[in-house]
């Protein structure tokens, strides 16, 4: 009978596993530090359909779901025709027995099936002038995103009841495409842009995003072949990299946040005041 041998762990491997725990123990630390600063932010969570807003003096929380509207420009139609779609939006908002919001955000340009076309035809193209071709063609498209932002409009209903909220919302989304305008529900990548949108502060991005500075606290280390693996452990499966455009906190920015005389990071009694 042999015992099986455990694969050895080297010194330096150990010592980076324990360097990222520490790391993540920090920043966890450091994440509950700052959230104690945003008290005044009401947004108790962003879920997949909706958000939630803390409730004031322990009454149930708000719940909060939204529509966007694909923005359309009547002064290019015709002038009888600005007159009917006018109507048409004044009978279907005058159908709706509760409150509406509005607001708008500005969104990275979404052009993946163009990108995906080109991709596509470099595939099947054998000519490497014509590669080159698409390629550049590929680039150009990826700088247009970069440098474009596209409108986004959306309309939201709020309730305490779950059941209300959802009649209303639903109400909301077959009036609107009753109208002649398009609507689509928002998701929960639509959600965080907007809140992201809203505070336009890399800090509070982070946090509620779980990214930037605070992207350790979405992490969990093994070992694996003498090696230390990082594995995911956040919900955010919608976010990609390569196309969002929100601003996160690094750590030189967490660094001139700490040195600001502020910044209310913590509260302490002073015996002389």
């Amino acid at each position: 009978m042999f015992l099986k041998k455990k694969n050895k762990v080297s010194k330096k491997t150990k010592k980076e596993l324990r360097s990222r725990n520490r790391k993540k123990k920090e920043t966890l630390k450091l994440k509950k530090k700052y959230l104690t600063t945003l008290d005044w932010c009401d947004i108790r969570e962003v879920k997949d359909d909706q958000i939630i807003i803390r409730g004031s003096r322990s009454k149930t929380d708000y719940h909060i779901k939204g529509i966007k509207v694909t923005p359309h420009n009547i002064f290019l139609d015709d002038e009888t025709l600005i007159q009917v779609e006018i109507n048409r939006l004044r009978i279907a908002l005058n159908k709706l027995p509760f409150r509406i919001w509005w607001s708008f955000v500005t969104s990275p340009v979404n052009i993946d099936d163009y990108k995906l076309r080109l991709y596509e035809q470099r595939l099947i193209n054998e000519s490497i002038r014509i590669q080159n071709m698409i390629s550049d063609d590929y680039r150009k498209a990826e700088q247009f995103e970069e440098g474009n932002n596209e409108l986004e409009f959306m309309m939201f209903v709020r309730d305490r009841d779950e059941k209300i909220l959802e009649k209303n919302y639903q109400g909301l989304l077959r009036e609107i495409n009753n109208s002649g305008l398009y609507a689509v529900p928002l998701g929960k990548k639509d959600y965080l842009n907007y809140v992201s949108y809203i505070f336009e502060n890399p800090l509070i991005s982070s946090i509620y995003f779980s990214r930037g500075i605070f992207e350790y606290a979405n992490e969990e280390y093994s070992i694996v072949n003498d090696q230390v693996q990082t594995r995911k452990i956040d919900s955010d499966k919608w976010y990609d990299s390569s196309t969002s455009k929100i601003e996160f906190a690094s750590e030189e920015s967490i660094r001139e946040y700490k040195r600001s005389k502020m910044v209310p990071t913590s509260f302490i009694v002073n015996n002389d005041t």
